[in-house]
């Protein structure tokens, strides 16, 4: 069984797609029975953690729409699944799966489609429909199977996408060795240290972009401007610029938007609480570090917190409002006085990376 792991992102940016790659590239190991390849940039921090450079197969896909490129992609991929002789194209994210769908039309290999995130979620309304309409019509393509991370992705994927097509159910996993708070503090780490003595900090750590949804913390700091709360953002993305304006406009002096840190991991000895404000996705790995961390996590009513945030580890915010939800946030950290209450045994078996990769072999058995 040949199988080629195909994916978009090998750059030096943190993320949780990119730590999910490299659970596949230490746990995944060649056998009598399976061989392993990865699709993806021939250079990157991903690279150098494969011990045998080899089993890289160079892909360079574009996130957006790029029609010769893509074509381009297409092709190799036909070429690379005949060479190569793969057995199962595992796509990651939507672009990758894209290519890997068309591309099975003509060559030999299933596809399992993680998509991680849906594309279309983060969209307009125009772009939305467009980027939805291509994913109910690529999941008609045979051979198939999309893996959901919750049980409520898998019923999206049933109401939205397609009541026919195969899908399975695993939860995205973590090394739970390396999650361990960095020794490197900056200045910002000892600003916020001197806030923590006198306010609650409320710490997000995401994406600036449409689907995490920042302006909308801002909007939350703007409401509770005299409380005694304090919130940080820590990350970069296109939205960056918008909400530094938002911030100067409102004179808000009670966030801290940091940027991106590779040391973000430090800054969970300050959190009171972690804070995320999606529009909608899966199940963010930073909701799984911070309950591993004891840090109570605060959220909107998006499809992976409403699968994942129970009242023993935090607070879904379901008011149909942002005000609203804003002082909802203030109400339950007033009144929260427990601290996060788990058995750490049975979470760390349900989300680690070792049960996903187990689950993902298992998967790849029967689907030859």
């Amino acid at each position: 069984m040949k199988i080629l792991i195909l994916n978009r992102h090998n750059s030096d940016a943190v993320n949780g797609l990119k730590k999910i790659i490299l659970s596949f590239i230490d746990l995944c190991r060649d056998s009598e029975k399976s061989t392993f390849y990865y699709g993806m940039q021939s250079n990157g921090p991903l690279t150098g953690s494969l011990k045998n450079p080899d089993r890289i197969i160079p892909f360079n896909i574009d996130r957006n729409i790029s029609i010769l490129s893509d074509i381009y992609n297409i092709i190799r991929l036909i070429i690379v699944g005949y060479k190569y002789k793969i057995n199962i194209v595992h796509a990651h994210a939507a672009k990758p799966g894209m290519i890997a769908r068309v591309a099975s039309l003509f060559a030999p290999f299933k596809v399992i489609y993680t998509p991680n995130n849906w594309y279309f979620e983060g969209q307009s309304n125009l772009k939305k429909q467009i980027f939805l309409f291509l994913e109910q019509l690529l999941s008609y393509i045979p051979n198939q199977t999309i893996v959901a991370v919750t049980d409520s992705e898998e019923k999206m994927i049933y109401s939205k996408i397609n009541k026919k097509v195969n899908v399975k159910v695993i939860a995205d996993g973590i090394d739970f060795s390396t999650i361990k708070p960095s020794t490197k503090k900056d200045n910002d780490f000892y600003a916020l240290e001197n806030v923590k003595k006198h306010k609650k900090i409320i710490g997000s750590i995401i994406r600036l972009d449409k689907q995490k949804n920042p302006l909308e913390i801002l909007q939350y700091a703007n409401y509770l401007k005299n409380k005694n709360i304090y919130f940080v953002i820590i990350g970069d993305g296109e939205l960056i610029e918008e909400c530094k304006n938002y911030m100067i406009k409102n004179n808000l002096d009670n966030i801290l938007l940091t940027g991106f840190k590779d040391n973000y991991s430090a800054f969970f000895d300050l959190f009171d609480y972690t804070l995320f404000t999606s529009n909608n996705e899966g199940l963010p790995l930073i909701m799984i570090e911070s309950v591993f961390n004891d840090i109570k996590i605060i959220t909107k009513n998006f499809r992976g917190a409403l699968d994942f945030v129970t009242k023993d580890i935090g607070k879904i915010l379901d008011a149909d409002s942002v005000e609203k939800r804003a002082f909802q946030l203030y109400d339950y950290i007033k009144n929260d006085i427990n601290s996060v209450q788990i058995d750490k045994n049975i979470f760390m078996n349900k989300f680690s990376r070792e049960t996903m990769i187990n689950k993902y072999i298992s998967l790849y058995n029967d689907t030859i």
